[in-house]
């Protein structure tokens, strides 16, 4: 399985190529902000706004297990520290690669896709760092947490997230919520991304901003489709028994 490159390694070349800037920029839109965001470019969390924007080549997903997450996230703990106050520099996302999982390997940055049910309430994040802090919904990622079961909590998934930059407009926060409401299973396609600010809390009770099984997020979504059957069961390999999100009503 060929790993594809993680924007993370990109962002060594452009530190080294640029200055770094000496405040956090002041944009007036969406356009205006660096892949870098509201950071010093080569930083911690410039290096990760960087990642957050990174879109995978179109292509054939890795189809990812809860199983798989489970083991991705043990071998990223042994690599990388991860908090809100963890230094992670682009020497250690290079770490990130070359992970093994079921039949091969994986990184940050692949293309991966993973099937499950829209639980608990998805979000409009409000103005963050990724995004020049810009305010309201055009401009700001919409999170949703994806979990191997239709009656588990944000405790039991991932986080997933779809970005502003180029998002079609008919991906909408209600559309997401219709999907948490009726318990559909949905099947989420997207970069494999490792949100080094976070850590894994399955237990009620902390980290009450974001609760997740995992660090591992797929972020940013590319394609959400819907099991066309209310109760799930679809086959992920049979794209004929999904539908897009847009099909969905918007509430």
């Amino acid at each position: 399985m060929e790993t594809i490159r993680c924007a993370a390694a990109v962002s060594v070349a452009l530190g080294l190529s640029g200055a770094f800037p000496t405040a956090k920029p002041k944009v007036p839109d969406l356009v205006q902000c660096p892949e870098w965001g509201a950071e010093r470019r080569g930083t911690t969390r410039g290096l990760l706004n960087e990642v957050k924007h990174h879109v995978p080549p179109a292509g054939t997903p890795v189809m990812l297990t809860f199983a798989d997450i489970a083991t991705l996230q043990r071998q990223a703990d042994a690599r990388v520290r991860s908090g809100a106050d963890a230094k992670v520099s682009a020497k250690d996302r290079a770490k990130l690669q070359e992970l093994a999982i079921h039949g091969g390997r994986i990184g940050e940055g692949d293309l991966v896709s993973i099937v499950g049910f829209v639980v608990g309430r998805p979000k409009v994040n409000p103005g963050e760092s990724a995004n020049c802090y810009l305010q309201g919904a055009s401009n700001n990622d919409f999170e949703f947490t994806v979990a191997p079961a239709a009656d588990a909590t944000p405790y039991d998934g991932i986080a997933c997230e779809m970005i502003p930059q180029d998002r079609p407009k008919a991906w909408t926060i209600g559309r997401l919520r219709t999907l948490s409401a009726a318990h559909r299973q949905v099947l989420v396609v997207g970069q494999l991304m490792f949100d080094s600010r976070h850590l894994p809390n399955p237990t009620p009770g902390t980290n009450h901003e974001s609760p997740r099984v995992s660090t591992w997020e797929v972020h940013p979504v590319t394609k959400l489709l819907v099991c066309r059957q209310p109760a799930g069961g679809c086959d992920p390999t049979r794209e004929d028994q999904w539908q897009p999100i847009e099909t969905m009503p918007d509430k």
